[in-house]
């Protein structure tokens, strides 16, 4: 009896450049701390984010990346004379359906251009108050 075993690497990875990408905006996120201005938070965060990769056209072995804008989007609003923007960046994938649900999103909250905190509880306070 004869067996023949074939073995091979094959990586249809795209280029690490673009991998990096979508991991440098997560990962920088523990650079950004209360006080930093909006310009500041948007640089390290990006203004895309990697959220897969397509062939390009019917090369198999060329990839382009599919992104989304980043923040993913922005909501303004007033409290007792105080203007608030709320960045919402997309930070988490919970479930890779296509879609971006509210739990895959984390709101920065600024006031005059200078971020006051983070997160979801954070903003339901600052609204509350």
């Amino acid at each position: 009896m004869t067996f023949i075993v074939l073995t091979g690497c094959v990586s249809l990875s795209p280029e690490h450049q673009h991998v990096s990408m979508k991991a440098k905006s997560l990962i920088e996120m523990h650079r950004i701390k209360p006080g930093m201005s909006l310009t500041e938070v948007r640089a390290i965060l990006g203004d895309k984010l990697i959220i897969g990769y397509r062939q390009k056209d019917s090369d198999l072995v060329q990839f382009e990346p599919i992104t989304i804008p980043q923040p993913y989007r922005q909501e303004e609003f007033s409290k007792d004379s105080h203007a608030y923007v709320t960045l919402y960046y997309n930070t988490f994938i919970t479930k890779p359906d296509g879609m971006i649900a509210e739990d895959e999103l984390t709101p920065f909250i600024f006031e005059n251009g200078i971020l006051l905190t983070k997160g979801f509880d954070e903003l339901d306070q600052i609204k509350r108050q």
